[in-house]
C-alpha cells in the first residue's frame, strides 16, 4: 500500500459518510454536524462550546456559527455555566423526545453503509478506527 493512500481512503470514506449522514437527517432539518453536537450532548451530557469545540475538532468560528443555529432553531438551549463567561449548551426537551427516532434513521443509515462488513468486521473496524492516534487533540 502506497504511504498516502490509507489516509486519502478515509477521508473519502469520511466524507461519503458525511453526505449519508446529511441525507439521512435533512427530513429532520439538520446537518452532520449538527448531529454530532446533539451525540456529544445526548452521550455526555451538558458541555461548554469550547469542549465541544476541542473534542470535535472544529474552528471557534464554526461551533459558533452551528451552536448559534441550532439554538435558534429550537435543538439546543445555552444555560449559564460556573462563571459569567461560561455558557453550557442542554439538549431541549423537544430534542430529547425525537432523538430515539434520529438515531434509529442514524443507525439504518449506518446499517447501509456498513452492509458489507460482518458484525466482526465492524467490531475490527471500530477497535482500529479507535487505535488511531490523534495528534492535534494529544488524544491516543
Amino acid at each position: 500500500m502506497k504511504s498516502d493512500q490509507l489516509i486519502h481512503m478515509i477521508h473519502q470514506r469520511s466524507r461519503t459518510l458525511s453526505n449519508t449522514l446529511n441525507e439521512t437527517l435533512a427530513p429532520f432539518g439538520l446537518s452532520h454536524a449538527q448531529y454530532m453536537i446533539i451525540y456529544v450532548l445526548a452521550t455526555g451530557g451538558a458541555s461548554t462550546q469550547t469542549h465541544m469545540r476541542k473534542y470535535l475538532q472544529v474552528e471557534a468560528p464554526t461551533i459558533a456559527r452551528t451552536i448559534g443555529t441550532m439554538d435558534r432553531n429550537g435543538w439546543i438551549e445555552k444555560r449559564p455555566g460556573a462563571d459569567r463567561r461560561t455558557q453550557v449548551i442542554h439538549l431541549t426537551d423537544s430534542t430529547k423526545k425525537i432523538l430515539p427516532e434520529i438515531k434509529a434513521r442514524v443507525a439504518e443509515a449506518e446499517k447501509r453503509s456498513l452492509v458489507h462488513l460482518s458484525d466482526q468486521d465492524r467490531e475490527v473496524l471500530l477497535e482500529l478506527l479507535g487505535k488511531i492516534t490523534n495528534e492535534r487533540s494529544g488524544e491516543e
